[in-house]
């Protein structure tokens, strides 16, 4: 269908959709259909009449179709300037948008034709010619993306909210330049021809970047400063020598570099971006750093641009394309930019990355070439250009200003980063818009986003954070209150209840408002707090109020990508460095601000000699910036700690995954700053004892050092006169050594004695064998995956003996079995004084069967005092439970995995397994139900090696009659009733001191290969788990989970410990051979 403008107030008719059964009722304006489709139309003017419509559509009955069957979804095509009837092969009309605004025809054919086999270009052209003459809006670009090529269809092709009659701009490299679809028509045109004007700034190849029209910048050099050294090329793959070579060439050819000789030669390299395949040449400048003087150029101050911008209602963004490569630099200061590769010696003609004034060179010459429009029509803040106004008229001249500057200073604008005449802006961590000028929520996204804690460890995070501003959250304990109950250790689980939710709320919300939450003050010192876990990083900038208490500013977080959690420890730190400082950027530049960090060894990232192409590349993002990195303890370290934590997920821009190389530490800067290797350097360098100052002990230590050019050595004696140089570790990197020593892949997680064997060859430091062992003993990994060394932990333990038959009755199910009868399982009861067993054979190990067993037993020989089993389900259950509470039996379950407990009836078991296989073969093993009975009166006929009686006999006073017995045993043998019960009575009381003895013998012998380990209330403890889960393999399973925490003793054997498993906590009773000593680092 079409939709046209209405004019003269008339009111649109209705036409259908047509087929060959529709005709038109001669005298009205309406079609009448078949089946009707109502479609809306309005009066058109100067394209196509109603009686040309109607009349064309007649002519359609009959004729061939005009779009194949898979263009028929062409739909909501917005902005038509020349109208178009478009038709598929039934002359059903294609619907089109009813925001239409008509201008005259220049094109005779009305109809175009829309073939799935042309080409791309071809249906670029054929709908173009079909919706637009000439006219439409940037987003026309739309219809790129939805337009397959070859045979495919062109699927619903959309173009929404483009203004009708706008013309749409390009530069000379054919990107779009964006213009705001706020401004009516005469608008529009008015920027489109002030933007054709100064069409030739515009840009996006960097080749074409010019100089511009400035005084050459200067590199001022320190005074007495030493030179740098020539570096020597850095080895490159064949795929990047490849790589490196184009981007040199196009280099030399926008004459950004040229040939050089010079005594500087900075290392070149390139490092991976997040472009497949793609790279970015680096240039490592560090030591032309140190010896540069530092550019202290003010930054504006943040409350004078955001008040400039007040009250406008139009903002541009301009971005100048490759800014620092279109500041020329001075000739004679160029050969110290100098660099080395594998392709000879290059120089930088203009402004380089990586060096460490550029950005405030850069600052400075923006702001002397637009002096005359600063804080009246123009802000510049870094790279951040934004041109405004009150009125549209204004800020068309206040562009066209920033404009003739930009031509008379030969600058180029990258074109799709510039957006004209916008109604809202983003800038300084504000968003700025005729309505005023409000905070970001970005800033409290860390928190308002934090999720709701799920363990008492997440709690105790969350609370911590909290309970570091709690000086500015009145009546703090309060609040929190129902929070700290869930984290007191007798809570068995954490139920998260109205309470508890209400108090989460509140905090967060109390953590991102005012009085706490403070906006930023240009005349106040900044701190950034930042951390990095293995799950995330975390960030909060802060600021000290009146009585120099900080004050948050704003909270970070976001979670690590997966290639991002196999960092080192310093690189995820190096990384949470770069996070903060980027998020926080306008906030940080050109200020110099302090920086809280729970890694030591961040402070020396600059020292590493020859850094990865990873860490290259996170430590060219902080040259901009001047900061001090500070030491705090992982315990003060609450509030990023927790964000790192709970990281939200963000949108990352900068996400490359390139492959580190071996982070090359500068060991002579380390070894300078170590007090030790400091203490023994100076003492050989005092040769002839003039120096009174230095400590005997050190000078007779220092015979054993050597220092190779200016790094210091231990000699190591080996026999029989050999002399190994052993480099000495500085303090500050022993834990990085140890680390890639047994914690990296090639280092194995070795034990002990190994790891100090392979550190021996290669270094030393006086601790060496001391640190190798603690940091080994509380290694996570190897705790949780080998067995504790030594002995079998717990020693035996004697079951209680009983002085009666049927006092105790010990449980168990064996099987499953092959199905015998329909029965799979042997259900066992066996006397614990006796050695009495009963058996039945049952269809599944469940409590029902359990219970009818017991109640049968019951039945036929009384209650007894104690029912003791395992803890299955068939056992462990409130059916079995509640059985034996009303016959008086009391139910004792055995600690989790260990089968020793039950030791008695697991070899009754075995027995019963190896006399059945006696009687059934592989054929008929189907018939074990029939043999059991049988098996059972044999197990109980036999005599025990405990006491030499029959477990039948101590239950009956009797030895059971065989078959064979009946046959050859006189019926009239003597037989005195009241002389075999008291015989009995007297071997029935020998039975314990019999049964005790043995015990003794057994936990003897038993307890010279174990040992005993005690642990107290409070203790943390790994607990050993079976591997239980399916398609895994158990051999490459972990030994050990936790840590966890022990509640208290039960027995020598048992104690009772709080485990955290899938974010439950429980309390459960552990045998204390499943537990080992957890140590922490």
């Amino acid at each position: 269908m079409v939709y046209t403008k209405e004019i003269d107030n008339r009111p649109p008719i209705v036409l259908y959709n047509v087929n060959k059964n529709t005709h038109w009722i001669p005298g009205t304006k309406s079609i009448r259909p078949s089946t009707k489709t109502p479609i809306k139309y309005s009066y058109t003017m100067n394209t196509i009449t109603i009686h040309d419509l109607i009349q064309k559509i007649n002519n359609y009955k009959n004729n061939k179709a005009t779009i194949h069957d898979k263009t028929k979804n062409i739909s909501n095509i917005n902005s038509i300037t020349d109208k178009k009837i478009i038709q598929d092969k039934e002359g059903i009309l294609i619907n089109l948008s009813p925001q239409l605004e008509s201008i005259p025809s220049k094109q005779e054919n009305v109809n175009q034709v829309i073939n799935e086999n042309d080409n791309i270009n071809k249906h670029k052209n054929s709908i173009s010619n079909a919706i637009t003459y000439g006219l439409m809006h940037n987003k026309i670009n739309a219809l790129n993306n939805n337009i397959k090529t070859g045979n495919k269809e062109i699927n619903n092709i959309h173009i929404n909210n483009i203004p009708i009659n706008k013309e749409i701009i390009y530069d000379k490299e054919g990107t779009l330049i964006n213009i705001s679809t706020n401004l009516n028509l005469v608008e529009h045109k008015q920027v489109i021809e002030l933007v054709k004007e100064y069409l030739h700034l515009f840009t996006t190849d960097t080749s074409k970047v010019r100089p511009a029209n400035i005084e050459p910048c200067e590199i001022k050099m320190k005074p007495n400063y030493k030179d740098p050294k020539f570096n020597a090329p850095h080895r490159v793959s064949p795929q990047q020598r490849n790589e490196l070579k184009s981007q040199l060439d196009k280099l030399l050819e926008a004459k950004i570099i040229r040939p050089i000789i010079s005594k500087f030669a900075a290392p070149a390299f390139l490092v991976k971006k997040k472009e497949k395949g793609s790279y970015r040449l680096v240039v490592s400048y560090k030591e032309l750093n140190e010896r540069v003087e530092t550019d202290q150029y003010p930054i504006p101050r943040t409350t004078d641009l955001l008040r400039a911008l007040e009250g406008s209602q139009y903002f541009t963004s301009l971005d100048l394309n490759s800014g620092f490569f279109q500041l020329p630099i001075k000739f004679e200061d160029q050969y110290k930019l100098a660099f080395t590769s594998i392709h000879g010696l290059m120089t930088f003609t203009r402004l380089p990355q990586g060096f460490k004034n550029s950005s405030a060179i850069f600052q400075r010459i923006l702001n002397e070439s637009f002096s005359p429009l600063l804080y009246k029509s123009l802000i510049i803040y870094i790279d951040d250009l934004a041109s405004y106004g009150k009125n549209f008229k204004q800020s068309l001249e206040n562009l066209k200003n920033a404009f003739i500057i930009m031509d008379k200073m030969n600058f180029s604008l990258k074109t799709n980063k510039c957006l004209f005449f916008n109604d809202k802006i983003e800038l300084l961590g504000h968003n700025i818009s005729i309505n005023g000028i409000t905070p970001l929520n970005r800033n409290i996204k860390a928190i308002t986003e934090f999720k709701q804690p799920e363990t008492q460890k997440d709690i105790r995070s969350f609370i911590g954070m909290c309970s570091y501003y709690r000086k500015h959250i009145k009546d703090f304990a309060k609040i929190s209150h129902p929070l700290t109950e869930l984290i007191k250790g007798d809570i068995k689980l954490m139920k998260w209840e109205k309470e508890q939710k209400q108090s989460f709320s509140l905090l967060k919300e109390l953590l991102t408002s005012e009085p706490l939450l403070k906006h930023f003050d240009d005349d106040k010192e900044v701190f950034l707090t930042i951390d990095a876990s293995i799950t995330g990083l975390g960030a909060c900038l802060e600021q000290p109020n009146n009585k120099n208490i900080l004050h948050p500013i704003g909270y970070a977080s976001r979670k690590l990508l997966n290639n991002e959690k196999t960092y080192s420890s310093t690189t995820l730190e190096l990384l949470g460095l770069v996070f903060g400082i980027t998020y926080f950027r306008e906030y940080l530049w050109g200020r110099q601000f302090i920086v809280f960090c729970d890694n030591i060894s961040l402070q020396y990232y600059k020292t590493l000699k020859i850094p990865s192409a990873r860490i290259a590349r996170l430590t060219l993002k902080l040259l901009d910036f001047t900061f001090k990195i500070l030491y705090k303890k992982g315990k003060e370290n609450k509030v990023a700690d927790a964000l790192s934590r709970n990281a939200i997920n963000l949108i990352i821009n900068d996400n490359e995954t390139e492959s580190d190389n071996l982070d090359k530490y500068d060991i002579k800067t380390l070894q300078s700053k170590d007090q030790f290797c400091t203490d023994i350097i100076k003492a050989i360098n005092d040769k002839d004892d003039k120096d009174n100052n230095i400590n005997k002990n050190i000078k007779r230590k220092s015979r054993q050092f050597v220092t190779i050019n200016d790094i210091l050595f231990h000699k190591h004696f080996t026999p029989p006169n050999k002399i190994t140089n052993l480099l000495v570790v500085p303090k500050i990197l022993t834990n990085e050594v140890l680390k890639s020593y047994h914690e990296s892949p090639i280092g194995g997680h070795t034990g002990i004695s190994r790891t100090i064997h392979k550190l021996q060859n290669k270094y030393y430091w006086t601790t060496l064998s001391k640190d190798t062992t603690q940091f080994i003993k509380t290694c996570h990994k190897c705790q949780i995956n080998k067995k504790l060394p030594g002995k079998p932990i717990g020693q035996l333990q004697p079951i209680p003996i009983t002085n009666k038959p049927m006092d105790r009755l010990v449980f168990d199910y064996l099987g499953p079995l092959i199905s015998s009868n329909k029965k799979k399982y042997v259900l066992v009861a066996a006397c614990s004084n006796t050695k009495y067993i009963f058996t039945k054979a049952v269809h599944s190990a469940t409590a029902e069967s359990t219970v009818k067993f017991l109640i049968k037993i019951v039945s036929h020989w009384g209650s007894f005092k104690q029912f003791s089993s395992d803890r299955g389900t068939h056992f462990k259950n409130k059916l079995v439970e509640e059985v034996t509470k009303n016959l008086g039996i009391k139910q004792i379950l055995s600690t989790a995995y260990s089968p020793e407990t039950q030791g008695f009836v697991e070899r009754v078991n075995g027995v019963l397994c190896y006399s059945l296989k006696n009687y059934i073969n592989d054929d008929n093993q189907h018939r074990w139900s029939y043999f059991l009975p049988y098996i059972t009166l044999a197990y109980n006929a036999t005599p025990q090696t405990s006491t030499n009686y029959s477990p039948f006999f101590l239950m009956h006073g009797f030895e059971p009659y065989f078959p064979i017995d009946n046959k050859i045993i006189p019926e009239e043998m003597p037989y005195n009733i009241f002389k075999s019960l008291k015989e009995l009575n007297d071997i029935r009381n020998k039975i314990p001191q019999i049964v005790k003895k043995a015990q003794q013998k057994q936990k003897k012998y038993h307890d010279k290969s174990h040992r005993i380990i005690n642990f107290n209330p409070g203790d943390k403890v790994l607990v050993k788990f079976p591997f239980l889960q399916v398609g895994k393999s158990p051999k490459l399973a972990q030994k050990y989970r936790g840590p966890f925490k022990i509640i208290k003793k039960i027995t020598e054997l048992n104690y009772k410990v709080e485990l955290t498993l899938n974010n439950k906590t429980t309390e459960d009773i552990i045998h204390v051979r499943r537990i080992k000593p957890y140590y922490h680092r």
